[in-house]
């Protein structure tokens, strides 16, 4: 007889009953903790805040964060653990903070965020994050050197943040060049932005987020698994805690958990916003009709038409590529033919559904 039971975080085991004369076969299954496949998160040592900057490789933690969402949708009742991994001869308050400040922007809580790059952050952390706005998403806010001296390259920054900000948000924030709290605030608020773009991105909702249990460890760890410095995602199923406290402590002292791992996904600078392909077919001896395309969003934002053949590339197929088109926005198509009226082929289509939605509106075409 096989007789299944589970065992948690310290080994206990359900009672399983036996009855004599039989050959009995006792599978134990032993918790899983899930954690980034492309290792930790990396952090500024000395730093309670997890901003991207060049110590993280321009890397940003969201995709860790969207990583372990994603992995979650599998788990019967998922827990996120936030771990803060100590960097040689760092403070523990350190990674106890990196900690508390990514729960704080899960949870939408800037006044908590803010607390924590106050009081374990620094202007450097600032510089790279305004140097990762400059390279990679166009601001004005250009840093020369990430070194958090506060000198007049970092005081010219923060100032051209300040006024994009204002003009991007419709703040209120003082325009001084001086990194307050309310221009942390402002950082707060442009990572909450960009987090709300690539959950659209990736088809994700905000109850697929809020369906995994986040906690915040209050410890720091240098982890035998995982190495040291910088911030974890460990993801697991609820009942490993036998339903005890949920503690990053419990997961570290573990002698039976099993470690696996999710991945992550692309740097997330890319998706602030992406291409649109569209493909036909190009029939041999065939002449080829003109056809405009236009995609639009339902803002008026983005508003471009492409023709075949004049934009198109040719490789056997014709190929329209409509290039940067932002990732957070609803968008309809239309095509005219012979400079006939145009028609609409789809309207309303969030950007993570474009190319599956114009290849049911193709596959209509041919059925017509």
């Amino acid at each position: 007889m096989d007789h299944n039971t589970k065992t948690t975080l310290e080994g206990r085991v359900d009672v399983v009953l036996v009855e004599p004369g039989h050959h009995h076969r006792i599978v134990v299954e032993r918790p899983t903790v899930r954690a980034a496949a492309s290792g930790l998160f990396q952090t500024r040592a000395g730093s309670g805040v997890a901003l991207v900057g060049p110590w993280s490789d321009d890397e940003h933690v969201i995709p860790f964060l969207l990583g372990c969402v994603h992995g979650a949708a599998d788990l019967t009742a998922p827990v996120g653990l936030l771990v803060g991994l100590q960097h040689a001869g760092e403070a523990a308050e350190c990674g106890a903070a990196r900690s508390r400040g990514v729960l704080a922007l899960l949870q939408d809580d800037k006044d908590a965020w803010v607390t924590c790059a106050t009081e374990f952050g620094g202007l450097a952390d600032i510089e790279a994050f305004l140097h990762y706005l400059n390279a990679m998403h166009g601001w004005g806010c250009a840093v020369h050197a990430v070194d958090g001296a506060e000198d007049e390259d970092a005081a010219s920054a923060v100032l051209a943040f300040q006024q994009e900000f204002n003009e991007k948000f419709d703040g209120s924030l003082l325009e001084d060049g001086v990194c307050g709290t309310k221009t942390l605030g402002a950082v707060f608020d442009v990572t909450r932005d960009d987090w709300a773009k690539w959950l659209k991105k990736h088809d994700l909702a905000q109850a697929d987020v809020d369906r995994v249990q986040w906690a915040a460890a209050d410890e720091a760890f240098a982890s035998r698994q995982r190495g040291a410095g910088g911030l974890d995602v460990w993801l697991l199923e609820q009942e490993s805690f036998e339903g005890g406290e949920v503690t990053a402590q419990r997961v570290y002292d573990s002698k039976v958990s099993l470690w696996d791992e999710y991945p992550v996904p692309p740097e997330p600078w890319a998706w602030a916003a992406g291409p649109f392909t569209i493909v036909t077919d190009l029939p041999e001896g065939e002449v080829v009709p003109r056809e405009e395309y236009r995609l639009w969003s339902s803002d008026a934002a983005f508003d471009m038409t492409l023709a075949i053949p004049d934009d198109a590339v040719v490789q056997g197929v014709q190929t329209l590529r409509f290039l940067a088109v932002p990732a957070d926005k609803d968008y309809s198509l239309s095509v005219s033919v012979h400079g006939d009226a145009p028609s609409v082929l789809f309207t309303g289509v969030p950007y993570n559904q474009l190319h599956n939605i114009a290849q049911e509106a193709t596959d209509d075409q041919e059925g017509v």
